[in-house]
């Protein structure tokens, strides 16, 4: 039955890209970029097979919706068996002028062999605000402005959340062997929310989530009255099972709420992702169709909150 369900999710051939005789990689120093960056990377090639391998190395880096499409070669090598050093190459993303993943291939020209990494650009400057959303870290604050009917995102700072600490690794084997980690496998994201659709990702956990998992708490939801969905959903370990999150969207009175418990708010200056994450939400809340359904009381959403 696993079998089956492998065939379905990945192919052999997508997993002989990297596991196989002969595998090309590269070497680079992170998976989120802004655009006044270059990207740089080391190529190498892993030759196991039985015999060196003649061609010609060849890059490209296309985005996902095909508007950035640049392609080079790193020249005819000779491969002998063992690993090798097959040159190196960098891309100016000054170009790219929206946020988007840019899938990274390098391959041996002629044959089969090929492999591929994705990295994210952003835009290095956005609006910082937008006058009809107010962004807060105080829940104090949020509170009298949703109770004034305002559209606020609040980003408490996560050493005042109670919740559970962000790990991007999932669970290591049991948590009923080790009951001390926080547990967590992973993210389910509704990709297909407004709120992301200035920060593009799958519904699964990627490299572009890394920076924001592991500064982050995730709320236990199950305390509400009422079952909520998040945006971004924190897929809990079997053993516990809890209904967790670390974006939600709700109705508070007569105002709007985006909560987020990713730290949006600190070292963007440093952190592209977290910034680009923060425009997406805000922008999603200045329009129309930031209209949530689910609703918490003001006291829920304290209890849901303090430490």
């Amino acid at each position: 039955m696993l079998s089956g369900i492998v065939k379905d999710w990945f192919s052999s051939t997508d997993f002989s890209k990297f596991c196989g005789p002969v595998v090309p990689l590269i070497r680079f120093e992170k998976a989120a970029y802004s655009n006044n960056e270059h990207f740089y990377a080391a190529a190498e090639i892993a030759n196991y097979s039985d015999r060196q391998i003649n061609g010609e190395v060849l890059w490209s880096a296309i985005s996902s919706d095909k508007h950035f499409n640049l392609r080079g070669s790193l020249g005819r090598q000779s491969i002998a068996i063992g690993n090798a050093s097959a040159g190196s190459f960098s891309i100016d993303l000054s170009k790219i002028d929206r946020a988007c993943e840019l899938q990274i291939t390098v391959s041996i020209a002629n044959t089969g062999y090929t492999n591929y990494w994705k990295i994210w650009v952003y835009p290095d400057k956005k609006p910082e605000s937008f006058s009809n959303v107010i962004f807060t870290t105080s829940i104090d604050s949020a509170l009298s402005y949703l109770q004034a009917g305002r559209k606020v995102l609040l980003n408490p700072d996560t050493a005042n959340v109670k919740g559970i600490d962000g790990r991007f690794a999932p669970v290591f084997w049991s948590p009923v062997h080790f009951p001390d980690q926080p547990g967590s496998m992973g993210l389910l994201i509704d990709k297909k929310s407004n709120a992301l659709a200035d920060f593009p990702t799958d519904f699964y956990t990627d490299w572009q989530w890394w920076d924001l998992v592991t500064r982050s708490r995730s709320l236990i939801l199950d305390k509400l009255g009422a079952p909520a969905t998040p945006i971004v959903r924190v897929i809990d370990n079997f053993f516990r099972n809890r209904n967790l999150a670390t974006l939600v969207e709700f109705k508070v009175g007569s105002g709007s709420l985006i909560l987020c418990t990713m730290d949006l708010h600190s070292q963007l200056t440093e952190r592209a992702a977290a910034r680009q994450l923060r425009y997406s939400l805000l922008h999603y809340a200045a329009g129309n169709t930031f209209q949530p359904v689910q609703e918490i009381s003001a006291g829920d959403l304290r209890r849901l909150l303090d430490n």
